[in-house]
């Protein structure tokens, strides 16, 4: 075999594989897409029922949501008053189509299916048996405590934000912060059109940059000796927000010395596992294990 007929099999082989890799991406990517669209429509349905039957449903299928919430700066915690929300968001991560169509009267029945078929024309499926969307972790606990599926699923959404995150390039090296937050705004809504995607987020008295789904983005540039030290305190004011399962920081011009330095330390957080630092496109620390 000649070296030129040799270069040409190999390029063949690798070609293949990128092909094979791209589909499973893909493949993934749509069965996330499918499961977050029904999550939105079982939500939808449930936020039209009062609030009175919200709560027998969730008692019924054993999903009360917690009305407990942990303070890590006083810590302590303190009951909360459960709204319609809570019962509707706990009720679409817990319980099945098929198993809530059962369940609801009958103008709900009526509203699920519709939102049903239109999921399955949108997507050109004919069947679907869709799973409970990840729970949201709602008070800081060992993740090995949950069921193996549920802790997959949410591996699997973050990890595709991380992605997102290390792959966006803005246009042109910015000037601000705002600048990188308007940026990186618009590219995730973009490369993650099923997410939840807010910016400026309203958390109690303070606000986050960015809030996807249930995580928490604190973005800097830049950032001073001064500025990574407050970093300390705003992770601990998003880690008593029991709707967020994780917290990310992300650094645009960052000094890498000072990033790594800054990871050591918050190796002593409490909440360690939660917090995923990326530098400039790159992980750090993903979950509390350095990179």
């Amino acid at each position: 075999m000649s070296w030129e007929d040799l270069v040409n099999k190999v390029g063949s082989v690798v070609g293949e594989g990128v092909k094979a890799g791209h589909s499973a991406v893909s493949e993934a990517i749509k069965n996330k897409q499918i499961e977050n669209d029904f999550f939105a429509a079982k939500k939808l349905v449930l936020m039209g029922l009062n609030e009175a039957l919200s709560k027998k449903l969730c008692q019924a299928n054993d999903c009360t949501p917690s009305n407990e919430e942990y303070n890590l700066l006083n810590m302590e915690s303190k009951r909360i008053r459960l709204s319609k929300v809570d019962y509707a968001k706990k009720l679409a991560s817990e319980v099945s189509s098929d198993d809530l169509l059962r369940q609801l009267p009958n103008h709900a029945q009526k509203d699920l299916q519709y939102q049903i078929s239109e999921i399955k024309k949108k997507w050109k499926i004919d069947e679907y048996a869709d799973k409970p969307k990840a729970q949201v972790i709602e008070t800081v606990e060992n993740a090995d405590n949950k069921p193996a599926e549920v802790v997959q699923a949410e591996d699997k959404k973050f990890d595709l934000l991380v992605d997102a995150i290390c792959r966006f390039r803005p246009p042109l090296r910015m000037s601000s912060e705002k600048d990188y937050e308007n940026s990186l705004y618009s590219y995730l809504l973009g490369v993650l059109p099923t997410s939840r995607i807010e910016n400026q987020y309203k958390l109690g008295d303070t606000r986050c940059d960015l809030k996807v789904d249930e995580y928490v983005l604190e973005l800097k540039r830049r950032p001073s000796g001064v500025e990574l030290h407050r970093l300390f305190e705003q992770i601990a004011r998003y880690s008593k927000y029991r709707q967020f399962s994780k917290i990310v920081i992300v650094i645009f011009d960052a000094d890498v010395q000072a990033t790594s330095i800054f990871c050591d330390t918050l190796m002593q957080n409490p909440v360690i596992d939660r917090i995923t630092v990326i530098g400039d496109y790159r992980i750090f620390m993903k979950d509390g294990k350095r990179r």
